[in-house]
């Protein structure tokens, strides 16, 4: 799986999305192609049960929608439901019994095509966690995501480097959900540590709490209007990732395939520097990649890459990238799809090595 793929399933997605589609067409339509996305093959039934039977207890004949198979034992579970239903706990409890049933599983998924949340068994083996580790969502992805599903892949699947971080991607997904709600809806007690650091009072009383947590919301309100003001501002002035946008009457443009570009750039360096410190900066002739969005740090050009589309799936005549890994003028590579950046990963290594080094 590469970001190309990942933009793929995302058109594919929303293109279904509000489709009423059934649980049978959501499998179709959007289930399926992920799984294969994956790399397994769900005509092959050593690599992929559809309609598994994991029997448990006084349960007997339930079935999975598909077990993904290795060394003839299923180690992925996907319990699937229709496009836009609720992913809610009654449906997390199906799926509980059957990862309890199959012992070897050691991930369970839950989607209804669109939204794919995955859980392990962290606090007591073969137990299903109560909370998924991970969560993406196809029409709105995070690139942050990729190296995790890249380790699920047929490929070079690894349950084990998985299964380490699942802690910290859980503790993350959770911070994550509670940080969201105190900013949308504070809460009493986080209305007070703040108020309390600015009470002329000694001591916050409940009087003073009343008049200044409406001003503390008022001033959160505020905080989070001007910070987005000034992403927007900032992305207008000098592009930096993948949400970087260029003012219209500059006569730039970028292309999806210059940010997927970013993207894989970002994937193959990610074990070698931090991915926020690759920055995507545009110009007419060419977008350039760069460490710490710095001109005399330049990681790559690419030049004349075309807008992907669904039916024309190369990146356009003469697309390259130059890699400036030290030669005089950088190397220069051939691309027909934005994925031929992959075999490409030493040279991109080299190149920022060579940038951290000096």
């Amino acid at each position: 799986m590469n970001a190309e793929t990942i933009l793929s399933l995302s058109l594919r997605a929303k293109q279904y999305a509000g489709r009423n589609l059934n649980e049978a067409q959501t499998k179709t339509a959007l289930i399926q192609p992920f799984i294969e996305a994956l790399g397994y093959d769900v005509s092959n039934p050593f690599e992929v049960i559809a309609e598994f039977t994991a029997d448990q207890g006084t349960k007997r004949g339930e079935k999975i929608d598909y077990a993904i198979i290795k060394d003839n034992a299923p180690i992925i579970l996907i319990e699937c439901k229709p496009c836009g239903a609720a992913l809610d706990e009654g449906k997390c409890s199906q799926l509980r019994r059957y990862f309890q049933a199959a012992p070897d599983a050691k991930i369970g998924i839950l989607t209804d095509g669109t939204r794919y949340l995955f859980f392990s068994d962290r606090k007591r083996e073969n137990i299903m966690d109560d909370r998924p580790f991970m969560e993406i969502n196809l029409l709105n992805f995070n690139e942050r995501h990729l190296p995790e599903l890249q380790r699920l892949c047929r490929e070079g699947l690894d349950i084990d480097g998985v299964l380490k971080s699942a802690d910290r991607l859980q503790y993350f997904h959770e911070l994550m959900r509670e940080i969201s709600q105190e900013m949308e809806n504070p809460s009493e007690e986080f209305a007070r540590f703040f108020c309390s650091r600015v009470c002329r009072q000694k001591k916050l009383t409940a009087k003073a709490l009343e008049v200044l947590e409406p001003i503390f919301r008022q001033a959160m309100e505020a905080y989070l209007d001007d910070r987005i003001n000034r992403r927007l501002e900032d992305s207008k002035s000098s592009p930096k990732g993948i949400s970087a946008a260029t003012a219209p009457d500059d006569g730039i443009i970028t292309t999806n395939t210059e940010t997927w570009g970013l993207v894989i750039v970002r994937t193959l360096l990610h074990e070698v520097v931090d991915s926020a410190r690759i920055c995507m900066r545009d110009q007419k002739s060419y977008c350039s990649i760069l460490l710490d969005d710095n001109n005399r740090k330049t990681i790559c050009r690419f030049y004349n890459f075309a807008e992907w589309q669904p039916e024309q799936p190369n990146i356009g005549d003469n697309a390259h990238v130059v890699i400036h890994n030290g030669k005089p003028g950088g190397e220069r590579f051939l691309l027909q799809y934005v994925d031929d950046l992959y075999p490409l990963k030493e040279h991109f290594v080299a190149a920022v090595k060579a940038l951290l080094k000096a």
